[in-house]
């Protein structure tokens, strides 16, 4: 539906080439996503050729990645996050958008976390500071007026 907007849909994932690019994580098993690998891919139903992938290191899809740039030379002034884990990489990315000045919407029912606790205490506190929180319904509504 973002795409038919003209909304630019950007699919990160974590991964490494070489022992030097993975820091401080404290999730040993993540060492083993090289790019190229299956858990360094997008599924082929959510991946479409205008779609941007982007390989990061860090939590955030804006810490030491070219999202920023990418966003702003496409005009783009909001920013959609959904994805997991709530708790981690998806609070990162939340918090780092607002910090570059984007105004962030969380579709809070397409992220998710390994418990219900987490997820449902970090959508609380980021939607007090760094975001507004939509459902995938409302969002679709929205999107659908756009596109027409």
């Amino acid at each position: 539906m973002g795409r038919q907007a003209g909304i630019p849909v950007v699919h990160t994932a974590v991964a490494w080439t070489h022992n030097d690019e993975f820091t401080n994580w404290k999730v040993p098993s993540l060492r083993d996503i090289a790019p190229n690998s299956h858990a360094a891919s997008i599924l082929p139903q959510l991946w479409e050729d205008s779609d941007i992938y982007l390989i990061k290191r860090y939590p955030s899809a804006f810490f030491g990645t070219d999202l920023s740039t990418i966003l702003r030379n496409r005009g783009v002034d909001t920013v959609l996050i959904m994805g997991v884990t709530t708790s981690g990489c998806v609070r990162a990315s939340i918090v780092d958008s607002f910090s570059h000045g984007f105004k962030t919407i969380v579709v809070e029912d397409a992220c998710g976390d390994q418990e219900l606790g987490p997820h449902e205490d970090n959508m609380r506190d980021v939607s007090r500071r760094y975001a507004d929180l939509n459902s995938s319904a409302e969002v679709i509504v929205h999107l659908e007026s756009r596109a027409r």
